[in-house]
């Protein structure tokens, strides 16, 4: 029975009490309207649940739970986090995995990528809220190998400053110019060392791979007019270099397709704009879960990852070197 439906009679009840003086009809309206809650109360108590986290998102007896967590019962939330810090120790082991391909990285529960393979550039695309810098900070932090990493985050350097020493939109005009004119010169520097080596690919050689990293891709492109050219380059002819790009960006929107057409392996979160997951090449889009990102790399899995901020370890190389910004 719903309580509002017992709205009206007590209602009644109470008019004629006030105009009559006859509280009979009242009193029954309000003891049934407490036998009502008591049922409630105790079915709501005693009632059994399944809670499950899967790939589709969070069920509760077979049935996708409510969007916004503070609709959800108190024992579904319980569960809920159990079963979710359950997930974050499974995704600790598989981040101190010893066992990772050079520039392999976990994206998420269960899904190990690797960017060489795929890629060999990344291009993640998410808005706000959706969990993009937490992605990135995940697959920054889980990659395997000594590559050294270039960042360029155009969000204040909010995101990758615990990864070395990015530039960022708040740098100066010089020091920006310099660093996208480092890119130029970095991949020159590797062609003349495979003609002297007389190979066709870094793999063959010595040289570590660089993977190059931009946070608000966009943005860089509209703020410095050096970006596109260098990245385009590097997009173009960074393969057999041993040169990677992952790039980040909340829209499709701004970004040249000389440059898009280049960034093979795709990301999409959830709450991405529908033209921009086309464009991409995504027959469907991740949706929303409470809780956790959701995200999608196109071609391939739907995926979860740590939404909220976590006390996750991450994989550590003593032998790595602190990455430095080309100068």
């Amino acid at each position: 029975m719903q309580l509002v439906w017992l709205i009206p009679s007590l209602a009644m009840g109470v008019f004629f009490g006030l105009s009559s003086g006859m509280w009979q009809m009242a009193v029954m309206s309000g003891i049934s309207a407490l036998i009502a809650l008591l049922l409630r109360f105790r079915g709501r108590k005693s009632k059994p649940f399944r809670l499950k986290i899967n790939q589709r998102g969070v069920f509760i007896n077979g049935k996708r739970a409510p969007k916004y967590m503070r609709l959800w019962r108190r024992e579904w939330r319980e569960e809920y986090a159990r079963q979710f810090e359950q997930l974050v120790a499974g995704l600790q082991q598989e981040l101190l995995k010893s066992s990772f391909e050079p520039l392999s990285f976990v994206g998420g529960f269960n899904l190990e990528l690797n960017l060489a393979d795929l890629g060999p550039h990344l291009f993640l695309v998410g808005p706000t809220g959706s969990g993009k810098s937490r992605w990135l900070q995940l697959v920054l932090g889980s990659m395997s190998g000594e590559a050294q990493l270039l960042l360029a985050d155009y969000k204040g350097g909010v995101t990758l400053s615990p990864f070395g020493e990015p530039i960022t939109d708040l740098s100066t005009k010089e020091d920006r110019e310099a660093f996208w004119s480092s890119l130029s010169i970095l991949l020159e520097e590797r062609e003349r060392y495979l003609v002297v080596h007389a190979v066709a690919r870094a793999s063959e050689t010595s040289l570590k791979p660089v993977v190059v990293v931009v946070d608000e891709l966009a943005h860089a492109l509209r703020e410095d007019r050096g970006a596109l050219a260098a990245l385009s380059a590097v997009a173009a002819r960074g393969r057999s270099l041993g040169v990677h790009l992952i790039c980040a960006s909340q829209s499709v929107s701004g970004v040249p397709r000389e440059l898009l057409v280049n960034l093979n392996m795709r990301v999409i979160l959830a709450g991405v704009d529908e033209v921009d997951a086309l464009q991409l090449g995504a027959k469907t889009r991740p949706q929303r879960v409470a809780g956790v990102g959701a995200g999608q790399v196109i071609g391939g899995p739907e995926f979860r990852f740590p939404f909220r901020q976590v006390p996750i370890q991450v994989q550590q190389h003593s032998n790595r070197e602190q990455p430095q910004p080309v100068r």
